[in-house]
């Protein structure tokens, strides 16, 4: 069930606006990761802030030093304007009822983030670490639905991954980052280390992304 703490909780049902002055706490079960990528099982989302929240049943704001996390992953900014994939009638005792998702997730004022992705083997063996994803962005904004997405630097980005390859293609006129020294494709792990003061576009879905403009 969802559930939201805070010291000053205020909720008016005739607009259907929740609001909590100061810090406070939202939880709520999902079944997929911050970025879209399959969980194991189903997991709470947590969401820490200092501020402010405002939420209309669909569309949440975050101020001030936010925290997102599921499971082994998590996002830091300083703001977060985040959509769910149902909208919840307040007035409704059974709006808990409903299977909730992330849709979009705008982080605004400098991003940190941390994305673990796990795999089940198809013997239904123990799960494995698929990829590790972390770094530091300005801006960025994701449409779970579509999966596009789209970074604004400067940023950097560390990016450990096994069996399926994700594609960064660099615009022309930028200087490509360069790849560990002895990075072989027989190993079990791919590594690459992105720097970047331009735009970062792709979509998750296709596991495919377009560098703009000052890349190292």
């Amino acid at each position: 069930e969802m559930a939201i703490e805070g010291d000053d909780v205020q909720l008016d049902r005739a607009t259907n606006l929740a609001t909590i002055e100061g810090p406070g706490t939202l939880t709520f079960p999902v079944n997929q990761g911050l970025f879209g990528e399959a969980l194991t099982s189903t997991e709470l989302i947590d969401v820490q802030w200092r501020e402010r929240l405002t939420f209309d049943g669909q569309t949440a704001e975050f101020h001030t030093g936010v925290k997102v996390s599921i499971a082994d992953s998590m996002i830091l900014c300083e703001r977060i304007i985040a959509t769910i994939n149902e909208r919840i009638d307040f007035t409704n005792p059974e709006y808990n009822s409903l299977e909730l998702a992330l849709s979009t997730i705008a982080c605004r004022d400098r991003m940190q983030l941390k994305v673990v992705e796990w795999q089940v083997p198809a013997d239904g063996g123990d799960p494995a670490i698929q990829g590790i994803r972390q770094g530091e962005l300005a801006d960025f904004h994701v449409n779970l639905d579509s999966g596009e997405f789209s970074a604004q630097g400067p940023g950097e980005i560390d990016d450990w991954s096994r069996g399926e390859s994700r594609r960064v293609m660099i615009a022309p006129g930028s200087v490509q980052a360069n790849q560990p020294a002895g990075q072989e494709r027989d190993l079990p792990w791919d590594y690459t280390h992105l720097k970047f003061t331009g735009t970062l576009t792709g979509n998750l879905h296709d596991r495919v992304g377009q560098l703009n403009d000052q890349v190292e």
